[in-house]
């Protein structure tokens, strides 16, 4: 598709003033004699400056405002948070940060803003009943904003290097609720979620608990993208990863368990993907058809191709995506764990954090597994983590190994 182009302003000559000017979205700026270095070099900024979309607007008499600077670091994010085309989900959270410091300090002008504001919009954050964590990340974000603001020249750096003394809060120090840790998922629940799974999805689950891999590395796994070795164990190196743009690279390896359960879904072209909603629909369709009770009369099989659409609005695509994926697993939880009726709002909920979960909550299981047996560094390389501590979020404890070390040593 062909953007259409846009003519930069002309640099021309003022009559009424005799010097030369250069119109912006109906602003003149005047640059001083015509055609003097002087009035060249400004009319060569001027264009540095629109064309980095600084003067889409004049600034108030007290600079530029929180909102123009929320707004200029939106686009700036927006262009910047893209993976393959698409933007992350960095910039769901950038938006909520910044819509919570404009609702309170749009018109404000930006070099008056400092802690005690940004205080006030924590405030507001902890009212409207966010999580502590949340909060903290989305104050992040307001600072790096300024941040960025200041690399731009828009602000003066003081402003950003106040807001970055604004400590986090502390857990059993605010009003801000807590969110529960995420664990693994008990075993026997998720052998009951897995007799409600479909052949291909309930491989997506077991081999996801072997290995380790996050959801949106799984989901994208494709012959091509698989190397067997001498040892009996396959490699496999997705096409993206989460840390890619830090320039790491991503190996996933598959021991002989995963391998067994993986192998079936090899025998297709090496760019198709091995787990396809398309051939997961079929088979339940192919499932339900084998159950069927009554005959297939010729009259109603007509009266249901007519009916079909030949192109519907909802068609399975050829791969899973993250979402798609856990929409199955909550599925497959509802039918192995429907809520008994007559409970309230409360106990229901209550029930479903109990027994449903979501497909990330197995690196936990595997995390926890893995350290047990190989110990933190190993652990770390098999879930892709550059540092020990982000392993340590997700493998638990072995209490009952130190419960076994003070029996010997206590």
């Amino acid at each position: 598709m062909k953007t259409e182009k846009v003519a930069p302003p002309r640099y021309r000559l003022h009559k009424a003033r005799g010097c030369a000017v250069c119109t912006i979205d109906g602003r003149n700026y005047y640059l001083g004699p015509y055609q003097s270095p002087q009035s060249l070099e400004a009319y060569a900024r001027l264009l540095a400056e629109w064309r980095g979309g600084k003067l889409d607007r004049p600034e108030p008499p007290g600079g530029p405002t929180v909102g123009a600077v929320c707004l200029a670091y939106l686009k700036h994010a927006e262009g910047y948070y893209r993976k393959n085309g698409e933007p992350t989900s960095q910039i769901y959270q950038i938006r909520s940060a910044l819509r919570f410091a404009c609702e309170q300090w749009n018109s404000l002008p930006a070099v008056e803003f400092g802690p005690l504001r940004l205080k006030m919009v924590r405030e507001t954050m902890i009212e409207a009943g966010l999580a502590r964590t949340t909060i903290n990340r989305l104050v992040q974000n307001i600072t790096a904003a300024f941040r960025w603001a200041a690399s731009e020249e828009i602000c003066p750096p003081s402003i950003p290097q106040g807001l970055a003394t604004v400590a986090g809060l502390r857990a059993g120090r605010t009003e801000a609720r807590e969110t529960a840790p995420v664990l693994p998922v008990a075993a026997d629940i998720v052998e009951q979620t897995l007799k409600h799974c479909g052949r291909i999805v309930g491989a997506m689950v077991r081999l996801q608990e072997l290995t380790g891999m996050r959801p949106g590395e799984l989901v994208q796994i494709r012959p091509q993208d698989i190397t067997l070795d001498l040892s009996g164990c396959a490699v496999f190196r997705p096409e993206n990863h989460k840390t890619e743009h830090h320039g790491r690279e991503r190996q996933i390896f598959i021991g002989p368990r995963g391998l067994e359960i993986l192998r079936p879904f090899l025998n297709r072209p090496p760019e198709a993907y091995c787990f396809s909603p398309a051939e997961a629909f079929a088979e339940h369709h192919a499932e339900r058809g084998s159950r069927r009770a009554t005959p297939r009369y010729p009259s109603h099989m007509a009266r249901n191709r007519r009916k079909r659409k030949g192109t519907p609005n909802r068609a399975p695509r050829e791969r899973f995506d993250v979402d798609s994926y856990a929409r199955a697993v909550a599925r497959a939880c509802e039918r192995a764990y429907p809520v008994p009726p007559g409970l309230g709002d409360e106990a229901a909920q209550e029930f479903r954090e109990r027994h449903h979960w979501r497909p990330n909550r197995l690196r936990h299981n595997f995390a926890t597994n893995a350290r047990r047996v190989a110990g933190l560094e190993a652990t770390a390389a098999a879930l892709g983590h550059s540092e020990v501590g982000t392993t340590q979020i997700y493998a638990e404890s072995d209490w009952e190994a130190a419960r076994e070390l003070l029996r010997k040593i206590g």
